[in-house]
């Protein structure tokens, strides 16, 4: 029977799974999960549906935004699926890598799941809370809290979380520099799109990501012996 577990110092071995306490309570080692947790395949599917979506009605966002189009408010209306298709996309990328034990990487992955169901709310609030403004109409009084005190900062933590969610996976040394550090630019790149339309910009550059990570198939590669 082949022994499908690994010392943390060894993390290559195993390709997909989760960490757990050994039997001897004093190291990690990694159990496979390659026909349970690391294949999600409603989870892959709704990551894809929902962040493919995503990456479709963002730039329609964002160009109504710009053009300050009477069809912001019905674009506006459209977007929040491209929350849930970033949350299953994290949830989809966090399975594959194996539920890394790292403290800083399993606090950030919650900042940002909270952050984005928090986001979720607030940019409903913000397009169907009343009015129908176009781009250039002042926001009333309930869609200017859901937006300002509820879905910015919420995008703001999302974008921090994800960052530091790759940061964490660098310090675990449990995956490969190149996909950690990819994780971790995630929040910056988002900067690049706020003056487009925030936050429609910052959640296509997530999804981009997040979408083409849950279309390869197979986990992600782990850090070289």
């Amino acid at each position: 029977m082949v022994d499908c577990r690994e010392s943390i110092a060894a993390p290559a071995a195993v390709s997909n799974g989760v960490w757990r306490r050994g039997s001897d309570g004093a190291r990690l080692v990694r159990v496979s999960t390659a026909a349970g947790m690391g294949e999600a395949p409603q989870l892959r599917l709704l990551a894809l549906a929902a962040g493919g979506y995503g990456l479709a009605v963002t730039p329609f966002v964002m160009a109504a935004w710009l053009a300050q189009s009477d069809l912001y408010l019905v674009a506006g209306r459209m977007l929040f699926p491209a929350y849930v298709g970033a949350a299953a996309g994290l949830l989809v990328l966090d399975r594959r890598l194996g539920a890394v034990p790292h403290p800083l990487a399993r606090g950030a992955l919650w900042l940002t799941l909270a952050a984005l169901c928090v986001g979720l709310v607030g940019d409903l609030g913000s397009y169907y809370g009343g009015g129908g403004n176009a781009a250039g109409v002042p926001y009333t009084s309930v869609q200017l809290i859901f937006y300002g005190a509820v879905e910015f900062p919420a995008i703001v933590a999302a974008q921090l979380g994800v960052a530091l969610y790759g940061l964490g996976l660098l310090r675990s040394g449990a995956v490969g520099r190149r996909t950690a550090w990819a994780v971790a630019a995630l929040g910056p790149a988002a900067l690049v799109l706020w003056p487009l339309h925030v936050p429609s910009g910052p959640l296509f550059v997530i999804n981009l990501y997040l979408v083409a990570t849950a279309a390869a198939r197979g986990p992600a590669p782990a850090r070289a012996p």
